[in-house]
């Protein structure tokens, strides 16, 4: 079952029970509508398509109908044939410059895809473990502090530092933390004592 298909069957199951309840006179519109996604007005468009077709009138019949922008079948057929008779075995991205210099419009992807669809292209294996983000490993000569941070994070607390002692918050000579007075500033709280 496709994923329209499935979302088609949910819409008609929550209608059916926002309908219930609103029938029996535990739900309001705005409640029922509310249980449904939408407005007051959109379910009451269902429902008179409800009483109109019963659970037929709920189906988006726009999901049924082929799209404008696809491409012919035979347009489709004389890809694939082209590449069977004289570029059998190469790449996808290969073959696209070729398409693209007989006089071919469609997108790297569309080609790649009706390629793979019609099996003239293996798909790719997907990517190992081995391409996952990882924390970067230290590089030699790292300076790592007793305290466990980094470079950049002592520069930016020394910048912090300084930049209380420029706004006034000059420090505590005893190591004590207080709050600086002058600005409140949260960030310079935590580093407003004195390293001397």
């Amino acid at each position: 079952m496709k994923r329209t298909e499935l979302l088609r069957e949910i819409r008609k199951m929550r209608f059916e029970e926002a309908y219930g309840g609103w029938q029996e006179g535990r739900l309001r519109q705005c409640e029922a509508a509310s249980l449904l996604g939408g407005c007051e007005r959109t379910f009451r468009r269902y429902v008179v398509r409800y009483d109109d077709e019963g659970l037929a009138g709920l189906i988006d019949h726009r999901l049924e109908q082929v799209s404008q922008r696809k491409a012919p079948v035979d347009e489709v057929m004389r890809m694939t044939e082209q590449y069977r008779s004289r570029h059998t075995g190469w790449s996808a991205k290969h073959f696209f410059a070729w398409y693209r210099r007989d006089g071919g419009e469609r997108s790297y992807t569309w080609v790649k895809s009706r390629l793979q669809d019609s099996g003239l292209v293996v798909r790719a294996k997907r990517r190992g473990a081995h391409r996952k983000r990882r924390d970067r490993s230290p590089w030699p000569g790292l300076m790592i502090h007793q305290d466990g941070s980094t470079p950049v994070q002592a520069l930016d607390s020394l910048m912090i530092q300084s930049l209380g002692e420029c706004l006034g918050g000059g420090g505590v000579a005893d190591g004590a933390r207080t709050r600086d007075n002058w600005n409140h500033n949260p960030g310079l709280y935590q580093l407003s004592y004195s390293h001397h």
